[in-house]
């Protein structure tokens, strides 16, 4: 009775394997760069929204304090640093360390009084392309 001093076996090499996990990497990193756009500009919208509802948040905090909104002129920066101009705030607290910005990085727009909102404010993101007043624009 005469064996073979070699076992046959039926597994993966280290380098089979390591070779597989990399091909699986190179398809998930393409499948995310195709995938990835569209979820990038929800990810801006959802955090548009979520700076629309800051600073309107921060607007009605600065409402109470003041006596009244910020100007058009004033603008959101009324809530970064205390108005010098007239009307000027008769109580003030900074709201924000900086201009509030949307998800795009793009400083939001404000009217007082609104456009859309004559009896209040509006307060809104130029969206993608940068620019108030397009089709993009974002509103809370």
């Amino acid at each position: 009775m005469y064996q073979s001093k070699q076992k046959h076996r039926s597994a993966f090499t280290l380098l089979e394997i390591m070779l597989v996990v990399m091909i699986i990497a190179i398809l998930a990193a393409a499948a995310i760069q195709l995938l990835a756009p569209g979820s990038i500009i929800s990810a801006q919208i959802v955090t548009t929204r979520t700076s629309l509802q800051n600073a309107r948040v921060s607007l009605l905090q600065y409402q109470i304090l003041a006596g009244r909104m910020p100007t058009t002129d004033q603008g959101l920066e009324a809530l970064v640093k205390r108005p010098e101009r007239d009307p000027k705030p008769r109580s003030w607290h900074q709201q924000s360390q900086h201009i509030i910005t949307d998800g795009f990085k793009n400083p939001l727009n404000y009217k007082n009084p609104g456009v859309r909102n004559p009896d209040g404010f509006d307060i809104y993101s130029s969206g993608k392309d940068g620019l108030p007043d397009t089709a993009d624009d974002i509103w809370e």
